[in-house]
């Protein structure tokens, strides 16, 4: 396979098998639906096979909705369904059976190499502040997103 002929939906696909095997698979995101806990392009999270009880609100996870592939956090349920939201996403959620969690993620890796547990101490702090913003995030992510680059990478 060249490379003009590797498709996100072919890495996608790659990375579920290997998921699948047992394997952990590290990758970059794309877009700004997981900021300020990720930045798109330059942090990359370590996607694990999970077991269901991992399933449960806070917990980044990778899935699919509507043919897509998406990275977003667990923010609670609904019957026998996750509800899920990007942290950067102010209206929009899924409603996603179990089944289509592909992977979920334990550990974020900064641009530096640092790596950080998303569930540390830290990490669930800044999720339950975040959450409890909820109603501040518009303004939150305005400012956020008017940042300049080099600021917010010092935040991290």
């Amino acid at each position: 396979m060249t490379a003009e002929e590797i498709t996100q939906e072919w890495l996608f696909d790659e990375a579920k098998e290997l998921l699948e095997s047992g394997q952990n698979v590290i990758m970059r995101g794309r877009g700004d639906s997981m900021n300020p806990c990720l930045r798109a392009g330059t942090d990359a999270v370590v996607l694990s096979p999970f077991m269901p009880d991992e399933l449960r609100t806070g917990s980044i996870v990778l899935f699919t909705y509507r043919g897509r592939y998406l990275l977003h956090r667990i923010i609670g349920r609904r019957g026998d369904r996750l509800v899920i939201q990007g942290d950067g996403v102010r209206r929009g959620k899924e409603l996603v059976p179990p089944d289509d969690v592909i992977a979920v993620v334990h550990t974020v890796i900064r641009p530096n190499g640092r790596e950080i547990s998303v569930h540390s101490r830290g990490a669930r702090l800044y999720w339950q502040v975040w959450r409890r913003l909820r109603p501040f995030r518009r303004y939150l992510l305005w400012i956020w997103r008017k940042l300049p680059d080099a600021w917010t990478a010092r935040l991290y």
